[in-house]
């Protein structure tokens, strides 16, 4: 077995939830261009926080985990995958060849996900993730070469479907809460993409998915510039369908493919007055701007925390981003995640010493 090597970089797809990450993935792949999206989410957030004592005795067992570990295939989450399922080389021929010069587990990804391009006959790998854009740092210095995509979506429609994810026609329970942390993570994500490109601008390509479904603008250009394949692959898979959750004239094309009244006023005042510093740099055009002394009076709590918290995040997003998943959780949610999370490190290095298969 043998890695080819390519002057064209990895790319790590990223934005806020249902900003059109997974259809990117589907798209990339359906070119059959050089760059090969791996189906299902990468989970390189969740692998970089991860500490294990004694690495370099744990690479094969925390490549294993990474590489058995079933996830969703679809959005609808029907359908359950694992991406050993999409590698021709065997996990026992991956594991014999791990580099001796890895010492990250996020360097163990990349080595894995080389062999899944070069066993789809392709020059370099993608993967979507959920958020990797708050620690682009950290997988910029483990993965030099790597490239960083963030799709953003008209926020209006992004926090519309985010709050009847898995709800619809009902609203979810504490739906103030649920807008409001969805509203926070879009604008920590524009504010953190933003930033990056500024600092990194040959590494961070930000595509507005409203421009991609419409094929306009130069998001199009830097689409087939990126990834090699034809500038209306996008807006092509999705052919004549509207795309649920779409904002036109006040009202939302909802997943009973009819036009209805899914937020109130005021919640759309919210989000466009939260979300208007960032419209402009960001190129996204609304037909409802909001000047930022006419601010909705009955969110003035939560306002001033999110200024606070974006004034943070503008220092360390990934700091700011701790701190939204933590204060806006669910009290019991927050507790029970906590005690997940410790169980899932206990577990981890059992299964990477080799003691529980």
């Amino acid at each position: 077995m043998t890695i080819k090597s390519s002057m064209r970089g990895p790319v790590l797809i990223g934005g806020p939830a249902r900003s059109g990450k997974t259809l990117l993935t589907r798209v990339i792949n359906e070119a059959n261009g050089p760059v090969k999206a791996l189906p299902i989410e990468g989970l390189f957030t969740v692998f970089l926080y991860r500490k294990y004592l004694l690495f370099s005795r744990q690479k094969k067992g925390i490549l294993k985990d990474y590489l058995s570990r079933t996830r969703p295939l679809d959005e609808k989450r029907q359908k359950m995958s694992k991406p050993i399922d999409f590698f021709k080389t065997s996990l026992e021929e991956i594991e014999e060849k791990i580099p001796l010069h890895i010492k990250h587990q996020i360097q163990l990804l990349d080595y894995s996900l080389k062999i899944f391009s070069n066993d789809n006959n392709s020059e370099t790998w993608a993967a979507c993730d959920l958020h990797p854009e708050f620690d682009f740092k950290s997988f910029h210095r483990l993965i030099p070469n790597l490239k960083l995509v963030i799709m953003i979506r008209n926020p209006v429609e992004t926090v519309c479907a985010n709050l009847y994810l898995g709800s619809y026609p009902e609203r979810p329970n504490k739906d103030r809460g649920v807008l409001q942390k969805k509203l926070l993570m879009w604008c920590l994500s524009a504010q953190t993409a933003l930033m990056y490109k500024k600092k990194y601008p040959e590494c961070i390509h930000i595509l507005r998915f409203n421009n991609l479904l419409q094929n306009i603008g130069p998001d199009c250009e830097e689409m087939e510039k990126i990834f090699d394949i034809p500038k209306e692959s996008y807006s092509q898979a999705v052919g004549q369908q509207q795309c649920l959750f779409t904002y036109k004239n006040n009202k939302y094309y909802s997943p009973a493919h009819r036009w209805q009244d899914l937020l109130r006023p005021d919640e759309i005042k919210l989000i466009n007055y939260m979300a208007e510093p960032y419209l402009k740099p960001l190129g996204i055009v609304t037909a409802d701007p909001v000047p930022q002394e006419d601010y909705p009076q009955a969110y003035c709590a939560f306002i001033l925390f999110a200024k606070v918290i974006l004034k943070l995040a503008s220092f360390n997003p990934v700091m700011g981003k701790l701190l939204t998943d933590t204060l806006m959780h669910d009290r019991m949610k927050y507790f029970n995640r906590r005690k997940a999370i410790l169980r899932f490190f206990i577990t981890s290095h059992i299964k990477a010493l080799g003691l529980w298969k």
